[in-house]
């Protein structure tokens, strides 16, 4: 196959733009030119070019192992999506049959496609992502955003200098002490040449960026800056103390957000002498690639403030999503409810293999589980001990994960955590296996066999419950943005479209049946009720695609 044909194989099937440059390479294109009608008309003209009709060209047809291959690589890459399969087949059948049959084909299957959920839920995103573009509160004039300070210098810190540096901002990384900022700057001339060896960066920009960024140890010379962000670990103690030292540090005009991922913001903002310049701006690691940015409102956060939050939200194409103050915000309070049921469906009978190939195949990348063991056991631990999980559920709680973590079993890093791993492989764990048993046998609970269309229920529909309760709050203003949070911060699957769309096709049934049962009792309390009612519709031919 030459090269267009394989250019136009991957453009078909994945929607992926061909740049001129690369259509001309690979022969798409004849030429390339400023005014590209005026020069095709006066070439037509001067009969430099034969004129071509596309009913009469040459179809030369694919090798069938090559769109098979193609057909592999998409299955991973574009999981769930019905669109790449369908114009693979219609490439596959180009070389055969007439034109006028082709295009009735290519027609009829448009139409179907478009007309499907996966169709509706890509629309639904599109239009959600454009509307948060143009977010955020209405003022007179922007707050002046031209220098940012950033505190901490460890992998979130970097990637945020980085992500400002990229957006045109001079940046001035603050760590504890010299040595500290040496390894801090360390770290972003390390992402800036990542860049330049990518091609994302020409030697004149990485240049440029590294021109505007300066690592030093404490708060001097900060009299410039317009916004700093702390990106400390999550404490709360450790925060305020930063908080007060940039008050100290800044000028009145400059605004102070924090990082921090699950704390009250309204108690870190508390130190200050005027909360009102203070927000959230939670960013998403690696916080240079990821593109969600939660703006976080505290209760005094000014409108300016919050709409310097969106400018730069802005400057670094980033999609922002106002979120109000609460444990975990959007994003990570519905991470805590899914993993909470996923280990609630553990406890029903399910492996963690099961679980995670059951949300895999609802469109997810990665199950709950994998995840964990890839960020580290030890990130969530701190979590679950300062909101005291185990205390609210008593006897009945899963303790595998407490477990897990006291025997050092904290995930890749450690070979072993919900999994083994060997050679960098995952496969599932004997040991985890015997702890689940144990708990299982100590609240005398047996295992039960669940489908996977049991487990995505049950654990889709805790998700979505608690959307719904993050919506009801007042947390977000809509549904939309708390579908861009869960697909852009937490892969949710684009063509499943979020909570809201997904909702409309099918767990809705699930709460009508469930919610006069559990009403009145904590969220987390009628868990157990949701999923055996979850179960039992999944198993009786109510299930979710």
């Amino acid at each position: 196959m030459n090269p267009s044909q394989d250019l136009c194989n991957r453009a078909v099937a994945t929607g992926t733009p061909v740049g001129a440059a690369a259509a001309l390479a690979s022969g798409l294109v004849d030429a390339l030119a400023e005014d590209p009608l005026t020069e095709a008309i006066a070439r037509l003209n001067a009969g430099a070019v034969a004129r071509r009709r596309l009913s009469t060209a040459p179809r030369p047809a694919p090798p069938p192992e090559v769109l098979d291959a193609l057909r592999a690589q998409l299955a991973k890459r574009m999981s769930g999506q019905n669109a790449p399969g369908v114009a693979l087949d219609l490439i596959g059948r180009s070389a055969t049959g007439n034109f006028a049959e082709g295009i009735a084909a290519e027609r009829a299957a448009f139409v179907t496609l478009r007309q499907g959920d996966q169709a509706r839920a890509l629309r639904h995103i599109f239009f959600a992502e454009r509307a948060a573009r143009k977010a955020g509160p209405k003022v007179s004039s922007l707050p002046p955003l031209a220098r940012v300070a950033v505190v901490g210098g460890g992998t979130m810190g970097a990637g945020i200098a980085f992500a400002c540096l990229r957006a045109d901002l001079c940046v001035t990384l603050i760590e504890v002490d010299a040595s500290a900022a040496e390894r801090a700057g360390a770290t972003v001339a390390g992402l800036i040449e990542e860049g330049r060896a990518r091609s994302k960066l020409d030697a004149e920009g990485a240049a440029a960026l590294a021109a505007r960024f300066t690592a030093q140890a404490g708060y001097a010379g900060l009299e410039d800056t317009d916004l700093a962000i702390e990106a400390v670990f999550e404490d709360l103690t450790v925060k305020q103390s930063v908080f007060r030292a940039l008050e100290a540090a800044l000028p009145e005009h400059a605004v102070i957000a924090t990082n921090t991922s699950y704390l009250d913001v309204d108690a870190i903002a508390g130190v200050l002498a005027d909360p009102t310049r203070a927000l959230g701006l939670h960013f998403f690691s690696p916080a240079h690639l990821m593109r969600l940015l939660e703006i976080v409102r505290g209760a005094r956060s000014s409108d300016a403030v919050l709409a310097l939050g969106f400018d730069l939200a802005r400057r670094m194409d980033k999609i922002p999503v106002l979120s109000g103050v609460c444990d975990g915000f959007i994003g990570n309070r519905i991470l805590a409810r899914m993993r909470h049921t996923a280990e609630r469906v553990l406890m029903r009978g399910a492996s963690p293999s099961e679980v995670d190939t059951a949300l895999q195949g609802f469109g997810f990348a990665m199950g709950p589980f994998a995840v964990q063991d890839m960020a580290g056991l030890q990130i969530a631990l701190a979590t679950r001990v300062r909101q005291d999980q185990a205390g609210r559920q008593g006897a009945a709680y899963c303790g595998v994960f407490e477990r897990l973590v006291a025997e050092g079993r904290l995930g890749q890093r450690t070979n072993m955590g919900w999994y083994d791993y060997e050679g960098g492989k995952r496969r599932p764990s004997a040991r985890c296996a015997e702890i689940l048993a144990e708990e299982r046998a100590r609240i005398a609970l047996p295992a039960r066999a669940m489908p996977p269309e049991a487990i995505a229920a049950v654990v889709l529909a805790a998700m979505a419950d608690e959307a719904r309760a993050i919506l009801n709050e007042g947390i977000a203003s809509s549904g939309s943005e708390i579908d861009l949070v869960e697909v852009h911060g937490y892969g949710f699957p684009r063509v499943r479209g979020g909570h809201r769309i997904f909702g409309d096709g099918g767990l809705a049934i699930i709460f009508g049946r469930v919610e006069d049962r559990g009403r009145g009792a904590p969220r987390w309390d009628r868990c157990p009720e949701t999923f055996l009612s979850a179960i039992m519709l999944a198993q009786n031919g109510i299930v979710l695609h």
